[in-house]
């Protein structure tokens, strides 16, 4: 074969080649229960993906997944930064058919979900194994046998507008190692077996302030800092109420002498237990401007004592 022939089929499989479609990694994708295929690019409007899965593979780090229109989107492991987001008016759920409805693996990064539904499963609606930020955003869990959230390793928690129902427990901060923080804001963790539960191990521990949020109507109690738990775990309640729960609207049952929790402007009534309840080596403390009023065994049971506001 001459040297002509070979530079002109050089020449055209380098054509070629730039002519073929290449599916890569994208910066934002974009997902249609109704019009998409996970085989698609899913970077076009046109081409969306199927599932939330599908979607994350097509995602570089930092990456957006859009939902397009309501629909079911399956279940979904994330291994890296990402958000994954449905525009309000557009009902995007999860249903899984077992397991967990999102599992986050995602090492150090920042995971943001926003605006979804995730219903009726038999695990946990969030399970976090490893995560630097996860951003939990005008969400709705409800239906798990476990856990709305549960999170199993360090890292920031940040729950903003969210409702959790009819789960074992709302949220859930059960780390052995590495240390939570954790944002609850102008949530309602309301009806399920307890709202919201702090239960480390030491060396792991949390710290976490929650503000304008209800945990409310749940089968035990409604805050729980510390059960028999060796982690250190502070809790702020600052405008929240536990009432109308079975056991206590507070608990402290902590055995770590450095856990407290603390309540500032917030009401604890007609709980089947008392408001407060300090069975810990903790501390529990009022700023002492909150209502504690018509609960079956009384306001308060145990040592509670007082902060001032500096």
């Amino acid at each position: 074969m001459d040297t002509r022939r070979i530079a002109h089929l050089a020449l055209t499989a380098c054509c070629l080649a730039f002519a073929l479609p290449a599916f890569g990694l994208a910066n934002r994708v974009f997902v249609s229960a109704r019009s998409g295929s996970d085989t698609n690019s899913c970077d076009n409007i046109l081409t969306p993906c199927q599932t939330f899965a599908g979607a994350v593979l097509q995602l570089n780090p930092g990456g957006d997944a859009i939902v397009l229109d309501s629909g079911g989107y399956g279940p979904v492991t994330i291994t890296k930064g990402l958000t994954i987001e449905a525009a309000a008016g557009v009902t995007a759920f999860i249903h899984p058919p077992s397991g967990d409805a999102i599992t986050v693996n995602a090492g150090s990064a920042t995971v943001t979900l926003r605006g979804l539904i995730l219903n009726a499963g038999t695990n946990s609606g969030i399970t976090v194994n490893s995560v630097g930020i996860l951003n939990v955003e005008n969400c709705v869990i409800t239906g798990f046998t476990n856990y709305g959230i549960e999170m199993l390793s360090g890292g920031l928690l940040n729950v903003k507008g969210t409702d959790v129902t009819a789960c074992f427990t709302g949220i859930y901060l059960l780390n052995l190692t590495g240390v939570v923080q954790a944002s609850i804001d102008q949530c309602h963790l309301d009806g399920n077996g307890y709202g919201f539960y702090a239960h480390t191990t030491t060396p792991g521990s949390s710290t976490t302030t929650a503000t304008n949020s209800t945990a409310n109507n749940n089968a035990s109690e409604g805050w729980l800092c510390g059960n028999g738990s060796t982690g250190k775990d502070v809790l702020n309640l600052e405008f929240c109420t536990g009432s109308e729960n079975g056991d206590n609207g507070l608990y402290g049952g902590s055995v770590n002498a450095q856990s407290a929790a603390l309540f500032s402007n917030c009401t604890f009534a007609n709980n089947g237990g008392h408001g407060v309840t300090n069975n810990s080596s903790g501390a529990v403390e009022s700023r002492g401007n909150n209502t504690i009023t018509g609960n079956v065994s009384g306001a308060t049971l145990g040592t509670i004592t007082s902060f001032s506001p500096m």
